[in-house]
């Protein structure tokens, strides 16, 4: 599994965007597990992907059930905020991009308060 993510990251690198989605879609299906980082990985990837080869609707489809998984990762907001500026879809847009934005925000905070109590 490893070796096709590494396949599709070339392709992606050589700008053949639909045989990089549909390679790191066969990563997630094998792999089957969103709590396991491959999959999150090439989920990413495939919506950046299908972003990438125009394909907008698939892309945030992934984008989606990536924020469905967890909601709290900002990347995946920023993700979806990117793939409906490209639909044009101004207040989606908007309203992922605001979230992603108070998640890094409350990342940051926390990390700061994190160093500020550590000995």
């Amino acid at each position: 599994v490893v070796k096709l993510y590494n396949i599709a990251v070339g392709f992606y690198q050589r700008n053949e965007y639909e045989k990089a989605a549909r390679s790191f879609g066969l990563v997630a299906d094998h792999v089957a597990d969103p709590d396991d980082d491959l999959w999150r990985d090439a989920m990413y990837n495939r919506a950046l992907a299908l972003k990438e080869a125009k394909k907008f609707e698939d892309a945030l489809a992934v984008a989606l059930k990536l924020v469905e998984v967890n909601g709290e990762e900002a990347d995946y907001h920023s993700l979806a905020s990117g793939v409906y500026l490209q639909m044009k879809n101004l207040p989606k847009a908007s309203e992922h991009a605001e979230r992603a934005e108070t998640l890094k925000n409350a990342k940051v905070e926390g990390a700061e308060g994190a160093e500020a109590v550590a000995p």
